[in-house]
């Protein structure tokens, strides 16, 4: 008997793990300061609700830590995005295909100079303003983009748009295509290696960017056959600090971090 009570608890607990990573449509976020960087998602299922959806990964956030160590995070809708709930996830309610607008509040603190990236299908795109009418900020984001945050903001409101849009993991298939491996050394100095990996050949551009996203390098802009591949990039003339660099090709892009320690 209690054998058979053991195996009926490992059968839920299985079937709520594979349920916690499959939501229909999960679209990341990723927001990055000069010493640290954070991913939170969202997206769309027919079973999410505006509250949290233990099932899908949400899980309801203590306060916020210590200024300034980088934190972001969502508010949930509930009392009118009052903050008494928050998440790194927040999935909202829909069938698929979903065509609709859904907005959401997203509040921050970081050690300076705050970016997004996102890396967005066609059939979504986003809306996003502060808290005052869109007097400080009021911008678009499609495909692959950045948003350069204010500092006298610590919150925006995110209005996304989805037009037919399907099932969507983005995790999963950028992974399809290709991976971008951390440099090595990490830190470095004043060189280091950057090795990505194709399934197929394709197109891809690799570039790097500072910590407050000036493009400053381009180490390979061409098509490139599948396989493990290795980019020497030498920093000469850079100054000390946090550098990105950027893999893209077609709709997808990987982005990672690397410090410069002269």
């Amino acid at each position: 008997m209690k054998l058979a009570l053991i195996l009926i608890c490992v059968f839920v607990l299985t079937g709520l793990l594979k349920s916690q990573t499959n939501p229909a449509i999960m679209i990341s976020l990723e927001f990055s300061d000069p010493v640290e960087s954070r991913t939170i998602y969202f997206g769309i299922d027919p079973t999410a609700t505006d509250s949290l959806d233990f099932l899908l990964g949400e899980a309801n956030l203590p306060p916020f830590p210590p200024a300034p160590t980088l934190e972001t995070r969502f508010l949930l809708p509930i009392d009118n995005f009052a903050g008494t709930k928050s998440t790194y996830k927040d999935f909202r309610n829909g069938n698929i295909p979903f065509s609709g607008q859904k907005e959401h509040r997203i509040q921050f603190q970081s050690r300076g100079s705050l970016k997004m990236f996102c890396n967005l299908p066609p059939e979504i795109n986003i809306q996003v303003t502060d808290l005052f009418g869109g007097v400080i900020l009021n911008t678009n984001l499609s495909g692959i983009d950045t948003l350069s945050i204010p500092d006298a903001l610590n919150q925006l409101k995110f209005f996304i748009n989805y037009n037919n849009a399907t099932l969507v993991d983005e995790e999963q298939f950028q992974d399809i295509d290709f991976n971008l491996s951390q440099n090595y050394p990490n830190p470095f100095n004043p060189s280091t290696n950057i090795q990505f990996t194709l399934n197929n050949r394709q197109f891809v551009r690799l570039t790097i960017f500072d910590s407050i996203g000036r493009e400053i390098a381009t180490l390979i802009n061409d098509e490139i056959s599948a396989g493990v591949h290795n980019v020497y990039f030498n920093a000469d003339g850079l100054t000390n600090g946090v550098y990105y660099y950027r893999l893209i090709s077609g709709n997808l892009s990987q982005t990672k971090k690397m410090i410069l320690i002269k």
